[in-house]
C-alpha cells in the first residue's frame, strides 16, 4: 500500500469526485456507495484464480455467501462478469449433492 499511496490517493479522490460531483440525489449516492464499498471489504474477495468468495462476517457459511451480494442489483449492473462468477459459485461450486442444496 505504501508504495502505491499516490496512485491509491488519486484513484480514491477521482472516485469520490465523480460520485459526489454528480446531480444524483445524496440519499441515492450514499446507498450506491455503500453497496460498492462491499467489493473491497473483508467480507468479499477474489482468489488468485479469479473466483469471487464472500462471507457474512459472522461465521455463517464461510466463503460461500455470495448470495448475500445478490440482495442488490447494483453490483450486477456495474460488473456483470463479477455477478456471473458469484452465480456460478452459488449454483455450481457450492452445490452439495448429498443435500441437494448449496
Amino acid at each position: 500500500v505504501h508504495r502505491r499511496i499516490e496512485y491509491l490517493r488519486g484513484a480514491t479522490r477521482a472516485y469520490v469526485d465523480a460520485l459526489y460531483g454528480s446531480t444524483i440525489p445524496p440519499d441515492l449516492l450514499d446507498s450506491a456507495a455503500g453497496r460498492l464499498a462491499v467489493m473491497r471489504s473483508p467480507t468479499m474477495w477474489w482468489t488468485q484464480d479469479g473466483i469471487v468468495m464472500g462471507t457474512e462476517g459472522n461465521g455463517c457459511c464461510p466463503l460461500n455467501c455470495t448470495h448475500v451480494y445478490g440482495y442488490t442489483t447494483l453490483l450486477e449492473r456495474l460488473f456483470p462478469d463479477l455477478a456471473m462468477d458469484m452465480a456460478y459459485s452459488n449454483f455450481v461450486r457450492n452445490y452439495d449433492p448429498a443435500h441437494g442444496a448449496t
